[in-house]
């Protein structure tokens, strides 16, 4: 009786084609992979960090004279500039339930006094009772992207002088009436950024480059 002979060369032919659909799958996943955590990557380069920092910043002060009408309370806006460049700049928001007044840099420092706490260690006392309030930047103090700085604050009723050491403050009112103001951000070598807060209106125009107060108001 005459026997079958399969050829091996059939069956590796067979076997070799298997494997090579299967290993043209891989190479496809793979590529897709590739792609797929390419994106994010792409989306996140510093420019679109920073200016989406930029947006965050200017929802934060829209949130903040939202919160001071709601609420009732005297909102306050504390930027902390060390004039070492090296130092890490930070903010965080102050509230108030008092009648608060809107004072300049130099009726703040008259009137702020110090006292010993239950420790017997030395601190200050704002006069108006402001605190700070971790509602809404939470873990305070907070600090911007990186490579994002504060390069300046313009305040309305300072002589339209450039702050950029030491710490300054915007106030939100619970009548609806916000310090105008323009923050001036940098990415301390060719990007600018700008933005202004109408005093009336709270409303913020953000610029990408820097604009003075006095210019922008004008507008």
């Amino acid at each position: 009786m005459a026997s079958t002979r399969i050829s091996p060369y059939k069956t590796s032919k067979i076997v070799s084609n298997k494997g090579f659909s299967f290993l043209e799958v891989m190479i496809v996943l793979i590529i897709v992979g590739l792609f797929v955590t390419m994106g994010p990557v792409k989306f996140l380069t510093p420019d679109r960090e920073m200016k989406a920092e930029v947006r965050k910043f200017g929802a934060l002060v829209r949130k903040l004279r939202s919160r001071a009408r709601i609420e009732n309370r005297t909102f306050r806006l504390v930027f902390d500039l060390p004039g070492d460049k090296k130092t890490e700049q930070s903010y965080w928001v102050e509230s108030t339930e008092q009648a608060a007044l809107l004072m300049n840099t130099e009726e703040r420092e008259e009137r702020t006094q110090s006292e010993e706490d239950d420790n017997g260690e030395e601190k200050i006392v704002d006069p108006q009772g402001f605190a700070v309030n971790s509602d809404i930047v939470a873990n305070p103090p907070g600090t911007l992207a990186r490579n994002l700085y504060f390069e300046s604050i313009e305040l309305s009723g300072e002589k339209n002088e450039r702050f950029n050491i030491g710490r300054i403050f915007i106030y939100f009112f619970p009548q609806g009436y916000v310090q105008g103001s323009a923050i001036h951000l940098t990415n301390r070598d060719k990007l600018n950024w700008t933005l202004v807060i109408h005093p009336l209106t709270g409303a913020v125009d953000i610029f990408d480059r820097d604009v003075p107060l006095e210019e922008a108001t004008d507008q």
